[in-house]
């Protein structure tokens, strides 16, 4: 994690909000479905990118919210939220010439943030 080319803050508010999101998710679905749920974050290097992706259990999303999380903020499933989290991921991923991508599919949701790998 060390060789991103973000601060030690942006590297803490990203994969924090990225845990935090993925933590809440695979609560609500282990208290629906009783089962244990499963969160795999991963960071790998390919082709100039680094690609730090997340997958977790999750309720299916609304397709009104699926289409709008990382687009706007304020976008959010949880109750007493505002959807701040998903905002910082993008502004941090965006602020580094990356770019994100999600699927939120049957009960599972899998992020992926890429970004450039950048020499100094």
């Amino acid at each position: 994690v060390s060789n991103l080319s973000l601060s030690s803050d942006e590297i803490v508010q990203l994969i924090g909000n990225i845990l935090e999101n993925a933590i809440d998710a695979s609560i609500e679905w282990q208290t629906k479905y009783n089962k244990q749920a499963f969160i795999e974050l991963s960071l790998r290097k390919k082709s100039g990118l680094y690609l730090l992706t997340c997958s977790n259990n999750t309720i299916p999303l609304p397709k009104e919210i699926a289409d709008q999380l990382f687009a706007k903020t304020g976008v959010t499933t949880k109750p007493n939220h505002n959807g701040l989290g998903t905002s910082i991921i993008r502004q941090i991923i965006e602020q580094h010439n990356g770019y994100l991508e999600f699927i939120a599919e049957k009960q599972t949701f899998t992020i992926t943030c890429k970004i450039p790998n950048v020499i100094s």
